[in-house]
């Protein structure tokens, strides 16, 4: 069981989540609608990904977009020009990643997605004259009234994964429909989008790699979804682990995606 769970945090994720003021930039946008889901469509590069919208939840958590799946590992390599993960393979989530790796890759998926540094949304001074571009770990600083791609705090990437429904997974009170964990997933990730989608059209919000949030719980940063490695109670919804580890600087991290309203999910 000790060993599981040290196995499922070394192999954190990225998941993009995009806020809605993202939209106006200038950039390749098409809109898209699969069962009564409906999803935006960004290009980066020669990548493209979706992004499901995600309504407001009264005056607390204005509507944003969310990435449809987590972060890839085709999308990470085309933004950073890097292959970090321990499972390679196009089509599965980036992992292996750290917090810091995280907010520099939403930096530059902006500006690959954009075609500018404008709406950067981390910096590394109070002033916001500098992007953030360090995927080391130094100081980080938030422009709130930019645009771009970043994490989500964690009360949004809950919001989104519950999906508008009461289930005790994103998606379905059966586990299996909806994530992968220790008792499914053969020891590995697997491919983005392979189990049922929650009811905003997000896939894997529950298991197979945890996602990192823009907030903290004290000096942890938290992580959220549970992942391929981890027993049935790390993918509940409710499971707040960085409550009960101290998870400062994780050798293989996660990372989550949005932006204004486009909220990243993490890998």
């Amino acid at each position: 069981m000790k060993k599981s769970w040290f196995k499922s945090i070394a192999l954190l994720v990225l998941a993009l989540t995009v806020l809605i003021g993202f939209i106006g930039c200038n950039q390749k946008v098409e809109d898209k609608t699969t069962k009564s889901f409906t999803y935006k469509t960004y290009t980066a590069g020669d990548v493209t990904f979706e992004m499901a919208e995600i309504p407001a939840k009264g005056s607390e958590i204005s509507a944003f977009l969310m990435g449809k799946t987590e972060v890839t590992q085709k999308l990470w390599a085309e933004v950073t020009g890097t292959a970090p993960s321990h499972f390679p393979g196009f089509g599965w989530p980036v992992e292996s990643v750290n917090w810091y790796q995280c907010i520099a890759f939403c930096n530059e998926l902006t500006k690959k997605v954009n075609g500018s540094d404008a709406e950067c949304v981390y910096y590394t001074d109070s002033g916001f004259t500098t992007v953030y571009t360090d995927p080391n770990g130094t100081s980080v600083y938030k422009r709130y009234n930019a645009k771009g791609f970043q994490l989500p705090i964690s009360d949004e990437w809950e919001h989104a994964a519950k999906g508008g429904e009461n289930y005790t997974y994103a998606g379905s009170n059966d586990i299996d429909k909806v994530a992968w964990y220790s008792g499914n997933s053969e020891n590995k990730t697997h491919p983005v989008g392979g189990k049922n989608p929650n009811g905003y059209g997000l896939y894997d919000m529950s298991g197979n790699v945890w996602e990192w949030c823009w907030d903290a719980s004290g000096s942890n940063r938290i992580i959220r979804s549970g992942a391929w490695g981890g027993l049935m109670v790390f993918v509940l919804l409710r499971f707040l682990p960085s409550t009960l580890l101290r998870i400062r600087s994780p050798p293989r991290g996660a990372c989550a995606w949005f932006a204004d309203p486009n909220l990243i999910r993490n890998a």
